[in-house]
């Protein structure tokens, strides 16, 4: 697995959203690798009330939090 500074460099994409309130972004790092990545947006001491997420992000850096987080869980998958 790469670094979180390769992967934050990269962008994400959200594929969708799943029941429960769980959204599912395409991460593809600065290199071109591609892993999934899960956000539970029910959980709001988390992402908060009033959290709003956007389609397509440029940079992934926005999802660090997130990103780093499933990093150490083991969520983060290649695909």
């Amino acid at each position: 697995m790469e670094t979180l500074k390769q992967i934050v460099k990269g962008s994400a994409k959200l594929e969708c959203m799943r029941s429960g309130g769980i959204a599912e972004y395409i991460i593809t790092s600065e290199t071109g690798k591609r892993y999934v990545l899960d956000i539970d947006l029910s959980d709001k001491v988390d992402c908060g009330e009033s959290a709003s997420f956007m389609p397509f992000y440029e940079r992934a850096i926005i999802l660090m939090r997130w990103i780093r987080r499933a990093m150490e869980k083991g969520e983060l998958i290649e695909i």
